[in-house]
């Protein structure tokens, strides 16, 4: 895999700040955010904030150049986070070879009863990614993310594009051509298949100036397409897709994140993600989505529900 840098520009969040976010917060239905959910994430100190990080991505002349531009804006917007303890593990049977633990997480968070998805909203197009973070106990890590006018419209080009377009050739065709290489590769990505999403599904984390030096030369500011390094799953419905990233599947990822996790109520960590352009037609690239982890308290995960209180359709 080839090897990239990556240079951000990040803000801190101070305490001084804290007040107006709270201010901020009284207004979240006008601003979109998901409310009123079961295992939510409070926005603020010891939850989570919106990510100010400007991105340097894959710019238009990047195969040739190697040169990297500042992203525009992302294609989905945070709008809420989950934190849920995964359901206990079955005890060791004598005799019997004990099964890892990422067997007994829970996947496809848009089936469960709990989860924050709004099912009835047709009209919009959601990202949810789930963290599956081991641990004791094991946790997941649920962010949801609202698709832009521009990054729906990419998305379900196929399906609400009417207008008659001539082509070049002076035949007609039911849609115009998408004509950003985002809109082309976003819209590929959201019907692709394990290997296409797995080779290009990038991770850019970034750490607060104020993190410890181990931490930051553990996480590192470097892309990885994590779907070649850990087990990912992925789900489609009506209105969203969903990612889920098994960080046991690794043993180098489950060690980096229990670093961090004894650490994370002091840690603010900035975490975006992109599709990686790999053909001309692809580039420039642009931010999927980001956020910012502002000293999650992972002992504040509260266990699932009894399996029997659970839905598994969408």
């Amino acid at each position: 895999m080839e090897t990239e840098t990556t240079n951000t520009t990040t803000t801190t969040t101070t305490s001084s700040e804290t007040t107006e976010i709270e201010a901020e917060m009284e207004n979240c239905k006008l601003t979109g955010f998901l409310e009123d959910f079961m295992f939510q994430v409070p926005r603020g100190p010891g939850g989570w904030d919106m990510s100010e990080v400007v991105y340097q991505v894959r710019g238009p002349t990047y195969l040739k150049s190697k040169k990297k531009t500042p992203s525009m804006a992302p294609l989905f917007e945070f709008v809420g986070l989950q934190m849920a303890q995964i359901p206990d593990q079955p005890k060791a049977v004598k005799g019997k070879k004990a099964e890892p633990a990422s067997s007994f997480k829970t996947t496809h968070i848009a089936t469960e009863s709990w989860s924050a998805l709004p099912r009835d909203d047709l009209q919009n197009e959601y990202l949810i990614v789930n963290y599956i973070v081991p641990g004791t106990p094991g946790v997941q890590v649920v962010m949801y993310f609202r698709a832009t006018e521009e990054a729906r419209d990419a998305i379900r080009h196929d399906q609400e594009s009417t207008e008659k377009f001539t082509s070049p050739n002076g035949k007609a065709t039911e849609t115009p051509p998408l004509q950003e290489g985002w809109q082309s590769i976003l819209h590929q990505f959201w019907q692709a298949d394990q290997t296409y999403c797995d080779a290009r599904f990038k991770v850019i984390p970034c750490m607060d100036k104020t993190a410890p030096w181990a931490v930051k030369m553990a996480v590192g500011e470097k892309p990885a397409l994590v779907g070649k390094k850990l087990q990912q799953f992925y789900f489609r419905g009506p209105n969203y897709f969903e990612v889920d990233m098994d960080i046991a599947s690794s043993s180098t990822a489950a060690r980096i994140l229990s670093l961090v996790r004894s650490l994370s109520t002091s840690l603010i960590v900035d975490v975006g993600v992109t599709i990686e352009a790999t053909g001309v037609t692809e580039l420039p690239e642009r931010m999927l989505c980001q956020c910012r982890l502002w000293g999650l308290d992972f002992k504040n995960a509260v266990p699932h529900p009894p399996t029997e209180m659970r839905s598994h359709t969408c």
